[in-house]
């Protein structure tokens, strides 16, 4: 992730307790997509294991395949051919030239979630202050999250280093946003990315900002976070003062300050939607 300046809400006040990196999600119900057919002779293989336990269903399968497909299109690689080896491997065919690492780009699983921090947030022993401290080493954060039930480790938001464990209990999901845009900050030019609440999301994040502005009526200072695949992008909290119940906004725009392509193709990439199944590259990519 790449640290980015800040978020707005549309037409409410957030305040900030940490940088945002830049990070959006998308609607689930895009248009169908294939990438049948019979791949070129020189293309390469990459080719991805399901890691669901026994394998997806063929629903998932079939997610899976049409948002690979549509990944591909939004890479700019032209041609790509997308295969189900059963219910446990996929391969994608990319034609001759295509850059390497685009393996790794594919698979992103482009899952966001929104918690209340504190109220999820498993706190390394002898963490006292209000944001905790990230724990500096995986291991450890691997080993206080098996001691706990539906327990995750996510990565600190840049720039701080290292690993938070959290309850897996999101109040929001990719589910909840909708009408995902890219944009240009008006003040600095640097990218933004915005996004409007479903209806039933809407209600949602204004309960979830309802419970941190109550708490934060009671003189603490608790935030949400929103988190992207495994790394926390903000942890913002409610402007009591100006919002004593919480938010009631259709959206929230992200502002960043990352390259205008990179924030293109994540604004296309998380509009086609998140990956059903978690894949993992098994080889061996393009030869270029």
């Amino acid at each position: 992730m790449t640290g980015t300046s800040g978020i707005r809400a549309l037409g409410a006040g957030l305040a900030l307790a940490a940088l945002l990196a830049l990070s959006a999600c998308g609607d689930d119900d895009d248009e169908e997509t294939t990438c049948a057919g019979s791949p070129e002779s020189e293309a390469s293989p990459l080719t991805y294991e399901v890691g669901e336990r026994g394998g997806a269903t063929p629903g998932q399968m079939r997610r899976t395949i049409e948002i690979l497909c549509g990944r591909t299109r939004a890479l700019g690689i032209e041609g790509a051919v997308v295969s189900a080896d059963g219910a446990n491997r996929i391969t994608v065919f990319v034609p001759e030239g295509t850059p390497r690492g685009v393996g790794d780009e594919l698979d992103r699983a482009a899952r966001l979630r929104f918690y209340d921090w504190e109220g999820n947030l498993i706190r390394a022993p002898g963490a006292s202050t209000a944001l905790a401290e990230p724990i500096t080493s995986y291991g450890a954060a691997r080993r206080l999250a098996s001691e706990q039930d539906e327990a995750i480790v996510i990565r600190a938001e840049p720039p701080r280093q290292g690993f938070f464990v959290i309850r897996n209990r999101p109040d929001l999901a990719n589910r909840d946003v909708r009408n995902l845009r890219q944009d240009a900050d008006p003040a600095t030019g640097n990218p933004t990315i915005s996004f409007e609440f479903t209806a039933l999301g809407r209600r949602r994040f204004a309960r979830l900002t309802r419970r941190i502005a109550e708490r934060a009526g009671r003189g603490s200072t608790p935030h949400f976070a929103v988190v992207v695949d495994a790394e926390v992008v903000a942890l913002p909290t409610v402007d009591v003062s100006e919002n004593p119940s919480g938010l009631d906004t259709p959206g929230l725009t992200l502002l960043g300050a990352i390259p205008i392509e990179e924030a293109e193709t994540l604004t296309e990439f998380l509009e086609i939607g998140h990956l059903p199944v978690d894949l993992r590259l098994a080889g061996p990519g393009p030869r270029t």
